[in-house]
């Protein structure tokens, strides 16, 4: 049962400004509904409460709260708080509770562009509606990649029309060059790739329902990226013995996060792969593991090797909680016993990475498919094998694989020819 005790009173006491205290209320009844201990409930609240009162000394409201004024709370205003108010200063489990409270405030928040004028969810939402449906059915895209698409298309269309009505056959060339050109400020070429490539899906899909001709098409700019010019990053034997050693297989989580990272490391998998797993997946009989890889809509089915399958059978009997759950791995925190998504699984390795004493910024879990690929590839494994492992649907894709087996180039190396007088 949710608590309704938040008080409501003026900044300067103990409570909550009244018009704050519906976002509060509606943040605990959401925690409630998802299964959080009442204490669990009660410190998330009170984490709210805080970070509350200290926006409020800067004229700010929860409504307006961004990533960034959580990191500051956390990293300036917590570890020095001297507030009389009873709140929790363990950095750990604000930084949760505040987590929580930003994704509620995010997903209800309209959509702000740089001119600084709402613009109305309703009119994004009926425009993409149908964009989201060309994604799925006609080119058949993974949801993490529908999920990134709709997000730039719906940044493009925020920026440029503001809180003006739809109209994209008013858009110019122009009009895309210079969205493109200022939003690549500051990112890498990679997400620029990735923005250019969300408007070109945008586009072909108005150019298909006759709305736009090809010249936006074909206006939409990319960074050059040079086939191959880059190696993939993987993990030396030490390393890997490091990592998969920081594990605490002596919990049931630990035993979960352990077999899931043996699943990417021996067998390439990706992290939604992972997440993905169902019980009638596995193959005990025959030792294979069939892959539902959203990514390329193709079904695989994998040898599963030995010290992967017997971590997982060792979480289904000694780890997992009691749940009606048929995948695989599950939630050990509220709500628990419920599935895990890719984010759950980047999480656990990103926590191993930091326990394995790896660089700060190591935190992708294709760091992990890379290792397996690489091992696989210097032990043998001939191209067209590990496509069929890794769901690569081209052998040009794993053709980059072929660059860090050294032991392989030291065979085709020429010898370097001597000078003589």
């Amino acid at each position: 049962m949710v608590n309704q005790s938040i008080p409501s009173s003026n900044v300067d006491g103990p409570g909550v400004p009244t018009d704050c205290l519906k976002t509060l209320t509606d943040f605990q009844s959401a925690l409630s509904t998802k299964g959080y201990a009442p204490t669990t409930v009660k410190l998330y609240t009170t984490a709210a409460c805080h970070l509350h009162r200290w926006l409020c000394q800067k004229n700010r409201t929860l409504d307006s709260l961004t990533n960034e004024d959580v990191q500051e709370f956390l990293n300036n205003h917590l570890l020095r708080c001297q507030c009389p108010f009873p709140s929790s200063r363990d950095v750990k489990t604000v930084r949760a509770g505040l987590h929580h409270l930003l994704g509620m405030i995010e997903r209800d928040r309209p959509i702000i562009p740089r001119s600084g004028q709402a613009i109305s969810l309703e009119s994004v939402e009926n425009e993409l509606r149908d964009f989201d449906e060309y994604l799925n059915e006609t080119c058949g895209f993974a949801d993490a990649t529908k999920t990134y698409r709709r997000r730039y298309v719906k940044e493009f269309l925020a920026h440029i029309y503001g809180n003006k009505s739809i109209d994209p056959r008013t858009l110019k060339p122009r009009d895309l060059i210079g969205y493109v050109a200022a939003r690549a400020q500051g990112c890498k070429p990679g997400t620029t790739g990735v923005i250019s490539g969300s408007l070109r899906s945008y586009f072909k899909y108005l150019q298909l329902r006759g709305v736009v001709d090809s010249s936006l098409l074909c206006a939409v700019p990319s960074p050059p990226r040079w086939k191959l010019a880059d190696y993939p990053r993987v993990l030396t034997e030490h390393q890997l013995k490091c990592f998969l050693k920081s594990f605490n297989v002596s919990s049931p989580s630990g035993i979960r996060d352990y077999a899931m990272a043996l699943c990417m490391t021996e067998m390439g998998l990706r992290a939604s792969e992972v997440a993905q797993l169902d019980l009638t997946n596995i193959d005990w009989r025959k030792s294979t593991l069939q892959i539902n890889a959203a990514k390329s809509r193709r079904i695989r089915v994998l040898p599963l090797p030995a010290r992967p399958g017997e971590a997982i059978a060792r979480y289904l009997r000694n780890g997992r909680p009691v749940t009606k759950q048929r995948k695989v791995f599950v939630r050990h925190t509220a709500p628990v016993g419920t599935e895990i998504n890719a984010g759950t699984v980047r999480g656990a390795i990103r926590r191993a990475y930091a326990r394995a004493g790896f660089p700060s910024n190591w935190t992708g879990t294709h760091l992990l498919r890379h290792t397996a690929a690489t091992r696989m590839h210097q032990k043998g494994a001939n191209l067209k094998q590990l496509a069929d492992i890794l769901g690569h649907r081209s052998i040009d894709t794993t053709m980059v694989y072929t660059k860090v087996n050294v032991a392989a180039l030291k065979l085709v190396a020429l010898p370097w020819p001597e000078v003589r007088p």
